[in-house]
């Protein structure tokens, strides 16, 4: 289990904001897991990332769902600009910092409620519950990690699929994740305009392709 000062190094891993993989498992990854993972139950190679823990790993970290049935992203994927790429990445790094971000100072979330409304500026809100929950119940302990560099290899307006490299301590300790770490967002309506959240999230042994 990795505690919030064997990953501390990460923070600066930061791209500027780029899940996560995703600071998670999920990666959501991992990161966030049955929020999870949805995106993160079978965590062994599924995650969230935040986004959780594998299936055959003792702990009790939710772990990632695989998506419900017909909720694969499409194979077709439009033309994506650079700007929208941006977007995407600073989307799945702000989701995989929302767990490092509680760490630096529990204090600000008094409740439930308020942890939850912290996942949601990330996670889809069944994901969010499901860190809430693994946060709350741990002492430090962080499923997730922020990605360094995050690839978009899927967009169609409306769902977008990135992946970002799983950290080595992530890989070889109790999580035993794989290489990579795959998400899955939608763009989601909220209070403050339209927003990019992560819903689903695996990680893989091999690299998406484009």
């Amino acid at each position: 289990m990795h505690t919030r000062a064997a990953v501390e190094g990460f923070d600066t891993c930061r791209p500027g904001v780029g899940r996560w993989p995703t600071p998670c498992r999920a990666g959501l990854g991992p990161w966030c897991c049955s929020i999870l993972m949805w995106l993160l139950t079978g965590l062994g190679s599924q995650v969230l990332a935040p986004v959780l823990a594998p299936a055959h790993v003792q702990t009790a970290a939710p772990a990632p769902a695989p998506a419900p049935a017909g909720a694969d992203v499409p194979k077709a994927s439009a033309p994506i600009t650079e700007a929208d790429a941006r977007r995407i990445s600073d989307a799945v790094t702000q989701a995989y910092s929302l767990e490092h971000e509680y760490w630096r100072n529990p204090a600000r979330f008094g409740d439930w409620e308020s942890l939850y409304a912290h996942y949601r500026r990330g996670f889809s809100a069944s994901i969010a519950g499901e860190m809430t929950d693994f946060t709350l119940g741990s002492a430090g302990d962080l499923a997730t990690w922020i990605p360094s560099d995050v690839h978009v290899v899927h967009y169609d307006g409306d769902v977008a699929l990135a992946w970002f490299r799983t950290p080595q301590d992530f890989i070889e300790g109790a999580w035993s994740f794989q290489p990579y770490m795959v998400v899955r967002l939608r763009r989601e309506s909220s209070t403050d305009g339209e927003r990019w959240i992560v819903d689903w999230a695996t990680d893989s042994a091999t690299q998406p392709a484009p």
